[in-house]
């Protein structure tokens, strides 16, 4: 007997959750499912829900061309589709993905048309705190790229502001589990060691509650780089060496860099020198791996965005993203040299 449409589309439904729940952790098997669904289903609002989940996969699985590719197509489709809220989500996404390539000037493109479309919208409570909410968080982490912690602070308050109006909403307790997360980061940066302990704990309980396991283990990264900065050196690497058991190293890349510097430095500190010696050569390969790893991603983004260039690329010019784009991979490479030189002194 064939499926009613109803019945297909509550069926989506069941799969798009069980991707969604995959991306952290089986980022592949988030992109079988998420692109079966797209593929397949008549519904906008299951077809948009599906690429939006897509592009998450993608961003796991540090595929930014395709990433990039996918909140793209979101967008076009929002755009046909009239909704006003399908077209924020999309603008969000975009502006998402080009921040993490850190081509902040496109990404603010996409960010304040989201916002002229936020002020000139009927969205409801939850739709507009949320759609509030990721703007500011995402603008928040470009300004931590681009100028500094404390600018990127004052967003990501904005954003924090937006998701407790609706402490009931699923999805506002993620972003706000994750907005606490980079508040922490860059409270740590600036040395304030309570403030930033306090936003880890707070991301540490939404994530618990959520199962939002790599949410919580980059806030327990966070608690064991204060252990390290208020001198307790033996607990911050017992903790350390505890979550580099549990993390799957090859989808996790960056965490795991961070992780062999904290153990490198707390046992130069223990005076351990064979365990120094042994995470200084993990960390040392793992940076080259990540250099290597970036270097490909920008490649990706600049292909695509040379393939198919949009309104906000054309407003700023193909030419001047390959001029930024070169100039942060120069940076990358003279701050790796400045490293060596360093170390070998």
């Amino acid at each position: 007997m064939a499926q009613t449409q109803e019945q297909q589309e509550q069926e989506f439904a069941k799969e798009l959750q069980e991707a969604n729940l995959s991306v952290y952790q089986d980022a592949e098997k988030a992109v079988e499912i998420s692109a079966f669904v797209y593929k397949n289903a008549k519904n906008t609002s299951t077809k948009i829900t599906a690429l939006v989940t897509l592009v998450n996969a993608y961003t796991a699985l540090n595929q930014s061309g395709e990433a990039l590719k996918y909140a793209t197509e979101t967008f076009e489709l929002a755009k046909t589709s009239e909704n006003i809220q399908y077209k924020i989500w999309a603008l969000g996404l975009l502006g998402e993905q080009y921040q993490v390539s850190h081509l902040n000037g496109i990404s603010r493109e996409y960010l304040d048309s989201a916002e002229v479309l936020i002020q000139n919208s009927n969205l409801s409570e939850e739709g507009m705190a949320v759609s509030r909410g990721n703007i500011f968080a995402i603008k928040g982490n470009g300004y931590k790229d681009e100028i500094d912690c404390e600018y990127a602070i004052k967003n990501y308050d904005l954003a924090i502001d937006s998701y407790k109006s609706i402490p009931k909403y699923s999805a506002a307790r993620n972003n706000l589990a994750l907005v606490f997360l980079e508040k922490g980061n860059c409270l740590l940066e600036l040395n304030a060691l309570n403030a930033a302990e306090k936003n880890f704990r707070l991301t540490l309980d939404i994530a618990q509650k959520n199962g939002l396991e790599e949410y919580m283990q980059r806030a327990e990264l966070g608690l064991a780089m204060i252990k390290s900065r208020e001198g307790d050196f033996t607990n911050s690497k017992d903790d350390a060496e505890a979550l580099l058991a549990t993390i799957d190293t090859k989808l996790h890349p960056k965490l795991k860099n961070e992780l062999y510097l904290l153990l490198r430095d707390n046992y130069l500190v223990l005076g351990a020198m064979e365990k120094y010696n042994f995470y200084n050569q993990k960390y040392e390969k793992s940076a080259r791996e990540i250099t290597d790893l970036e270097k490909h991603q920008f490649q990706q983004v600049l292909q695509f965005v040379e393939q198919k260039p949009t309104p906000a690329t054309n407003n700023i010019g193909i030419e001047n993203i390959l001029l930024y784009s070169l100039l942060l991979l120069s940076t990358a490479i003279a701050f790796w040299e400045l490293f060596q030189w360093a170390r070998k002194r």
